[in-house]
This record gives C-alpha cells, sequence and structure tokens, in this order.
C-alpha cells in the first residue's frame, strides 16, 4: 500500500470518529464527488465537511505544518490525506498530480462506501 492510500485510510478513522457519517449523501456539507479539489481550500475534503480547510483543520486537531513546539500533540494534515507533501521548490505540476492523485482516492473510497451502504439498505 503506497503514502496516499495509507494516508487517507488514516483520515479516514479520524473522520469516522470525529464525523460520524461524514461520506454520506443527504446531510449538512455533504461531499460532491465531482467538485473534491484539493487545490481549493472549500472544495477540498475538509472544505466539502466543514466549510473551509482551515475549519476542518481545527475541528480536527491538525496543523498546518509540523507543531512549532515539542510539547505540541496535534498532527500534520498531511498525515492524513488532506494535503499532499510538497516542497517550495516543486513546479506546481508535480503538485497539481499528486493532489490530482489524492482526490481520486478519496472519491473511490467515498464511492465504495455508498455503494455498500446502499448494497446493505435494499
Amino acid at each position: 500500500m503506497g503514502w496516499y492510500k495509507r494516508a487517507v485510510m488514516k483520515g479516514v478513522e479520524l473522520l469516522d470518529i470525529r464525523k460520524n457519517g461524514w461520506w454520506r449523501r443527504g446531510i449538512k456539507n455533504a461531499i460532491l464527488l465531482e467538485s473534491i479539489n484539493m487545490s481549493s481550500a472549500r472544495d477540498c475534503l475538509l472544505g466539502q465537511c466543514y466549510g473551509s480547510a482551515r475549519a476542518g483543520r481545527i475541528a480536527l486537531n491538525l496543523q498546518n505544518s509540523f507543531p512549532s513546539h515539542p510539547w505540541q500533540s496535534a498532527s500534520d494534515w498531511r498525515d492524513y490525506g488532506f494535503e499532499v507533501y510538497a516542497r517550495w521548490w516543486m513546479p506546481d505540476f508535480i503538485v497539481r498530480r499528486r493532489r490530482i492523485r489524492l482526490a481520486k482516492l478519496w472519491r473511490q473510497l467515498i464511492q465504495t462506501r455508498r455503494r455498500q451502504a446502499e448494497q446493505s439498505a435494499a
């Protein structure tokens, strides 16, 4: 299993604990699969769940970068598949490609969950 998939699975576990049913249709802030855009603060996964990426990071106690003090325990949001690791020197197209790949994994996972829920309800 690659890094992206492991990170997304950690993100799923966190959301399952903190925001039960986050993947369902018909709830407030339901995720629109076709609109997931990891480059947008509103259309990224956290943006769709919480209204903005920042609000999601705060709600889940995730940092935008590594904690500034050793006693801070908040995790980096990239560890949970909500953003990609990128360096300042990386070309934009590489960062975009990584974000597209990450969004695709989230879409697949949400589609699978929704399909399983529909099958079990039938």
